[in-house]
């Protein structure tokens, strides 16, 4: 009878296992959760992922070309793909699908992948103790209605996130036109074949074209943000007007602004004669002629020394291009920003705004150890740096103006372009004296996100695109984008603070050794006067 009971209890605990799990399957099914304890929870989708992903209209489809069995570690990035991708559909409601495909010796899906311009790659494997090429495909189709967006190869999962997220956004956009963001020649800036990194980056979100002002046209309608990026000559008083009934017109600026021409191969600095100072005065902010260096933050330079008979490339700490990492957090453009390197920066006076009747916040500052540089500077990076000069305390180096404007020509003739006779058109003919609430960011330094200078340093084209963002004010990628681990360097330390750590690594770990076994004695010594 008991051996019968217990039969019956255990058939009954067994069966209520069972239940137990396929209720549970049942449920989860239909609910998601994810426990993420990475730090900015870079492995679960965030907010605006989730909520982009939930709007989708039709059914959005991705197609994973990804070859089987894949050597490290890009076995490990399709595992990743898979679990981005399920989280996506998880949020999905539906409307997002996937599929893993393996072309592998099956010609109709080869052409397929190439059809969606996915190439094969090259991977090496060890095969029978030896390294051999294999042919592999690690590629992504996003597939909605009658478009398409194209991710080639996913060899580093890091910002697979935003990639898709803005391929989403990208597809399922009402207007196929992207925002155009113009960048203002005409007087030495930067050209777009010295933005080729920031054209490539832009590419699902933005169109980026030039805009040159001096035959007397208008900035086009069309900008949603206009870029004034490190000018080498004046600006005439037709590019003031032309920028300024932009602005009047609700339009988004970019002021990035070098006072002061700096040449490293020439070791020479000289102040940049741009005319503009009474102009960006007038919209509540004023970029100094000076230079600030930040010895507690400093980039690295690679400069070449002579060694005797050789020629020794060093790399030396270098304070006048700063590595910052002050950010005001409050704005969301810098939220979760870990750096941004500058090309001798100049500082930015926000005194101004109040009177303006505008909102000035400041965005990004030096260390509290601080150069500032005056009149004549001295930019040699082989100078023997006395840290008691860094004393000027934190700087600002940029910042963000909001509010309605008013017009710098109010009340004065439209001027002329420079190189016609006649006053050329404004706008509707008319002078526009009050901008609607806008926005607008300025940095003392113009160069940052420029091909040969900060253009490859992932973090400088982090915060450009924030930036761009911000002005447009789409802010659902920012928060994504910045998500990524980028820079966990050493702060800078006292030599006291090093010789403590050096020591303590050296004797800390004996020593508790040490301290331990005589615990460990007295206490087996208590034990055996007690018996």
């Amino acid at each position: 009878m008991k051996r019968n009971k217990a039969v019956f209890s255990g058939v009954t605990a067994a069966v209520l296992v069972v239940a137990i799990v396929i209720v549970a399957n049942a449920v989860s099914m239909n609910l998601f959760k994810r426990l993420d304890l990475t730090e900015g929870r870079i492995y679960s989708l965030n907010p605006a992922s989730k909520r982009i992903v939930g709007e989708l209209e039709d059914t959005f489809l991705v197609k994973a070309f990804f070859s089987k069995n894949l050597p490290a570690p890009y076995n490990a990035n399709a595992k990743y793909v898979q679990d981005k991708l399920e989280e996506y559909r998880a949020y999905g409601k539906g409307r997002f699908r996937y599929e893993f495909v393996d072309p592998a010796d099956d010609v109709a899906l080869e052409q397929d992948a190439q059809k969606h311009r996915i190439p094969p790659v090259q991977v090496q494997v060890v095969e029978q103790d030896q390294f051999q090429s294999k042919k592999a495909y690690m590629g992504l189709v996003f597939l909605y209605q009658d478009r398409q967006e194209t991710i080639p190869v996913v060899d580093n999962p890091v910002g697979l996130e935003y990639e898709i997220t803005a391929s989403i956004k990208k597809l399922t956009r009402e207007s196929s036109e992207l925002p155009l963001i113009g960048i203002l020649n005409g007087h030495q800036e930067p050209t777009l074949n010295q933005l080729t990194v920031v054209q490539q980056v832009f590419q699902k979100q933005y169109r980026l074209q030039a805009v040159d002002v001096s035959d007397g046209s208008n900035v086009p309608q069309e900008v949603t943000v206009l870029v004034i990026a490190s000018p080498r000559t004046p600006l005439d008083d037709w590019a003031k007007y032309a920028v300024d009934q932009y602005i009047m017109n609700g339009g988004k600026v970019a002021f990035l602004i070098d006072k002061v021409n700096a040449d490293l191969q020439f070791q020479r600095a000289t102040p940049l004669r741009l005319e503009i100072d009474e102009w960006l005065n007038h919209y509540g902010f004023h970029v100094n002629d000076d230079l600030v260096a930040d010895i507690q933050n400093p980039g690295m330079l690679s400069i070449s020394q002579q060694e005797g008979f050789f020629r020794m490339v060093s790399q030396v700490p270098y304070p006048f291009i700063p590595s910052l990492r002050e950010f005001n957090r409050s704005i969301v453009m810098v939220k979760d920003l870990e750096r941004l390197s500058l090309f001798y920066a100049s500082s930015i006076d926000t005194s101004l705004a109040r009177e303006r009747g505008v909102t000035i916040e400041p965005l990004t500052f030096t260390s509290p150890k601080t150069l500032l540089q005056e009149g004549s500077f001295n930019i040699n990076p082989t100078q023997q740096w006395n840290p008691e000069q860094f004393d000027r305390g934190q700087i600002v180096l940029g910042a963000v103006v909001s509010g309605s404007f008013t017009s710098f020509f109010s009340g004065k003739e439209i001027p002329a372009p420079s190189d016609t006779l006649e006053a050329a058109p404004a706008l509707e003919d008319t002078t526009i004296g009050v901008s609607p609430e806008t926005r607008l960011v300025v940095l003392g330094d113009g160069e940052f996100f420029v091909d040969e200078k900060g253009g490859n340093d992932r973090d400088n084209l982090l915060f450009f695109q924030n930036m761009i963002d911000w002005l447009v004010q789409d802010e659902d990628l920012i928060a994504i984008r910045s998500r990524e681990v980028t820079d966990r360097s050493l702060r800078p330390i006292t030599p006291a603070k090093k010789r403590f750590v050096k020591y303590a690594n050296a004797l800390g770990s004996p020593l508790l050794v040490v301290v331990l076994g005589v615990v460990a004695w007295q206490m087996r010594r208590r034990r055996k006067v007690e018996i």
